[in-house]
């Protein structure tokens, strides 16, 4: 879309005319170690010098510059984002999507009176499968009162070995509380990777009190290291809550 102003019949015939595109480009990803990125490029689709200035606008706020394109000229590497997914928290992005507004708003660069502007809405999206995993809980239940180690085991399988597990991004949780609990310390024993959780901290952080004499269900979710290329993984367990 080109909004010109309106200028008369005689100014613009011996004017050069102010034309802008806004170019905006989207490569998402579905490799769990590739990146989310894009851009906004804006081409001087007209006959004289302009000098733009390209406002960039999404969920995460607002950057821009000022460019100067000659006729026909595009810009270079415009503004963006480039993310690794595999840096990505896989709770935002699986999907992840990001959207936002590019817009330029330019004048002839010898006569600032002549004026055109473009935009462009966009969106860039990408996924990334998560490895299901068992996971074991080495407790018949979790008593309310009781102090001391929670005890989980994510378990190893043909297509899973834990070694290549970053125990450092596992965190434990429940669907319904933001907040997750990171383990106090693991190791890897018979192909089976063994982690132990603060029981209380689990108790505080995940709100179990409101499930006393309930089943509830508890996910585990982390990634391998970056030599395997930081594939995410998800298993749950589902256990009693006592009093």
């Amino acid at each position: 879309m080109i909004v010109g102003m309106l200028l008369p019949t005689l100014a613009l015939s011996q004017t050069e005319p102010c034309s802008v595109e806004v170019i905006a480009t989207c490569d998402g990803s579905t490799d769990c170690s590739g990146i989310l990125s894009g851009g906004t490029d804006i081409k001087n689709t007209g006959t004289a010098a302009i000098t733009c200035q390209l406002v960039v606008t999404s969920g995460s706020g607002a950057v821009g510059e000022e460019i100067t394109l000659l006729p026909q000229q595009q810009s270079g590497s415009g503004l963006w984002m480039a993310v690794p997914i595999g840096d990505i928290p896989f709770w935002e992005f699986h999907p992840i999507t990001e959207s936002g507004t590019s817009k330029a708003d330019c004048y002839v660069t010898d006569n600032p009176a002549i004026t055109c502007s473009d935009f462009k809405e966009w969106e860039c999206s990408a996924t990334c499968d998560i490895t299901p995993v068992a996971v074991d809980l080495k407790i018949n239940s979790i008593i309310l009162k009781r102090k001391g180690l929670l005890p989980v085991v994510v378990m190893g399988a043909d297509d899973f070995d834990v070694t290549t597990v970053d125990p450092a991004t596992i965190r434990l949780w429940r669907d319904g509380v933001r907040g997750m609990v990171a383990p106090l310390r693991w190791n890897n024993n018979k192909n089976n990777l063994w982690l132990k959780f603060d029981k209380a901290e689990v108790v505080d952080t995940l709100r179990l009190g409101t499930f006393a004499g309930q089943e509830v269900r508890l996910i585990i979710t982390g990634r391998l290291t970056y030599e395997f290329g930081r594939m995410p993984f998800m298993g749950t367990v589902v256990t009693t809550v006592v009093q």
